[in-house]
């Protein structure tokens, strides 16, 4: 997990809960890790990417996306991609090939690493035309066929096709949610509302798991783009457990499902939570 901090000085960290003990791994220094956004393991599960979110004044860098390896205990971490204030909040692995994408705020676009390239990386799309500032977050779905984009900034999610054989995008359109309108509803595609939905994860059919950070809850989004609550109670930040209806997150940050959970970063609540399917 991320313990979220931007400079050179330990604010922030990389740290891994095992057995119920918690080891901080890595902290924020003069090196590559200066602004961790997150954590994405590659197929074979041996090499953490991290994207390192530029921030004017705090971090003195131009890494964008940052490496470790289980061999070393992911202790050693080391630059990927360098791209100057890319600002990057998120990094994909596709699901069957294992290539490596990653978004840039300032220009609102995906981008591929691709080791071959001149700079190591090659333009994939603009989401939505010359529109930037979006803090995206990106996940592909199960058959890797689809690449989600959880426009955080912007209050909704678009979602993009995806051909594995062509290495080939389609058009960026709208999946769930409204342009720039925050709020709260469920319902079909472009009815729902979200408030700054955060970094998601899928469950074992395929569905989207999103925290919807500004309205204290988790939400479900089928692959047909249906919208309902999964947990927490919406508008009402706080903290309690309980059955999904009745327990309270403030401003759940990011969420992954490992087999029978649902493990949720509770982040005003400075916490990990855990929602156990029964």
């Amino acid at each position: 997990m991320v313990d979220e901090g931007r400079d050179r000085n330990k604010r922030g960290a990389l740290r891994k809960a095992s057995r119920g003990e918690v080891e901080t791994l890595v902290y924020n220094s003069s090196g590559p890790f200066q602004s961790c956004n997150g954590v994405t393991f590659s197929l074979t599960q041996d090499t953490l990417f991290m994207p390192n979110r530029w921030v004017s004044g705090d971090v003195q860098n131009n890494v964008c996306v940052m490496y470790s390896t289980r061999d070393a205990n992911f202790i050693n971490v080391k630059s990927l991609i360098e791209f100057s204030q890319a600002s990057t909040n998120s990094v994909a692995i596709h699901p069957k090939t294992g290539e490596l994408f990653f978004d840039h705020n300032g220009e609102g676009a995906v981008y591929k690493y691709n080791k071959e390239a001149p700079n190591r990386y090659e333009k994939m799309f603009n989401v939505r035309g010359s529109y930037n500032n979006m803090e995206m977050r990106l996940l592909f779905n199960l058959e890797g066929d689809v690449l989600y984009l959880v426009l955080r900034a912007k209050h909704c999610i678009y979602k993009v096709s995806y051909d594995a054989t062509t290495h080939t995008f389609g058009t960026p359109e709208p999946f769930v949610g409204e342009w720039f309108t925050s709020g709260y509803d469920n319902g079909d595609g472009l009815a729902a509302r979200f408030n700054t939905p955060s970094t998601p994860c899928l469950d074992p059919e395929g569905n989207l798991l999103i925290p919807d950070k500004g309205n204290h809850c988790i939400r479900k989004v089928t692959p047909k783009g249906v919208v309902t609550l999964y947990a927490g109670k919406p508008g009402e930040g706080g903290h309690s457990d309980g059955l999904p209806d009745k327990a309270k997150f403030k401003n759940p940050e990011a969420v992954t499902f490992y087999k029978n959970s649902l493990y949720v970063a509770d982040r005003e609540n400075h916490c990990i939570r855990q929602v156990v399917i029964e």
